[in-house]
């Protein structure tokens, strides 16, 4: 069988990343990388025996068969609107369009050029989120930190795009159900646009979900908090690690008999040292560990040659965006009234 022939289009921190992994990748030839600086594509192009092109409209003479977009945000449409037009599907990078305009217009050409459009929110295949998926529940409400030192790469965005989109994709993918209100509120400390940001968001299914994103923190940490009915699941992104905690059957006797109200010193005391084992479980979800970049690649590479859908579809990045700039513009409004009543 045939590899399938592609391309990487942007070849800056990530774009790197993503040319090391169709190099790797059995099913899959490494044509080109395009990039208009040549000082640091043509390296690369070298050290992966693939072709150096400094326009990627040069790509489909190569005979490219799919591409991934890893180029500056607000070039994302121009770029992605090139290849579906041209029936070659596109792995785009997250946020999949600059804003939703953009979004709603690139969605609307893949379906009418039946283009296949996978858009790369990684958390979507970090394996300790594969693994929850498992488990069918229900959330009541959720809570996503997401903050690390500044990069100094994503200024053109600010946090709630660069960062916070992770987590409103993520937020949306558990709790099933769209965004009904929310709040926001948001700083700038750095430049333009806010670096720290916090939103409150209600789903059309009564679920709550409160989000903090921050890009000036001292150290990095990105984790998420999901309460159920009877269940508490953690998440985190980092280690690649999930745990669930659950009511223990004692737990449940006790809720139904026991007056909380006359516990003594001594009862107290017992309680706390056994509540986790005794009333609660705790138990690892149990995976095998993957590279999140490398099986986003895997999926893609599948869907472009079964026609399976994506796991992450244009509309869910655009539904992802839509939130990002609701958010966005609820920061302006508490900016200004900030700035109204000082």
């Amino acid at each position: 069988m045939d590899k399938l022939k592609v391309a990487v289009v942007g070849i800056g921190h990530l774009g790197q990343a993503h040319a090391r992994v169709c190099s790797e990748l059995p099913d899959v030839e490494l044509v080109a990388v395009a990039d208009p600086v040549p000082d640091r594509a043509g390296p690369l192009a070298e050290k992966f025996r693939c072709r150096y092109e400094p326009d990627y409209r040069a790509l489909p003479d190569l005979g490219v068969q799919a591409v991934s977009i890893v180029t500056p945000t607000v070039t994302h449409y121009e770029v992605a609107e090139f290849f579906i037009s041209r029936g070659i599907p596109a792995l785009v990078e997250k946020p999949m369009t600059a804003c939703s305009a953009e979004g709603r217009k690139l969605v609307e050409l893949a379906r009418a050029r039946s283009g296949l459009l996978q858009v790369g929110h990684i958390e979507r295949f970090n394996p300790a989120v594969m693994a929850l998926d498992q488990y069918r529940f229900r959330p009541r409400y959720i809570e996503a930190v997401r903050v690390a030192p500044i990069s100094f790469r994503s200024l053109d965005v600010g946090v709630v795009m660069d960062l916070m989109i992770h987590d409103i994709d993520i937020v949306a993918h558990f709790a099933r159900s769209s965004v009904a209100s929310l709040q926001a509120v948001g700083v700038n400390v750095v430049g333009a646009h806010e670096d720290i940001a916090n939103a409150r968001l209600t789903f059309k299914n009564g679920c709550v979900a409160t989000l903090t994103a921050s890009r000036v923190a001292t150290k990095a940490e990105r984790r998420v908090r999901i309460f159920a009915e009877n269940a508490y699941y953690t998440l985190d992104y980092m280690r690649r690690k999930a745990n669930i905690y659950e009511k223990a059957p004692d737990l449940m006797k006790m809720a139904a008999t026991f007056d909380w109200r006359r516990l003594g010193a001594a009862e107290i005391a017992e309680l706390r040292e056994h509540f986790i084992g005794k009333l609660v479980t705790e138990k690892d979800v149990t995976y095998e560990d993957h590279e999140p970049l490398k099986k986003e690649w895997e999926y893609f590479v599948r869907s472009v040659l079964t026609g399976e859908p994506p796991l992450v579809t244009g509309e869910e990045a655009l539904a992802a965006i839509e939130v990002a700039e609701w958010i966005v513009r609820d920061i302006g409004d508490f900016i200004q009234r900030a700035r109204d009543n000082p």
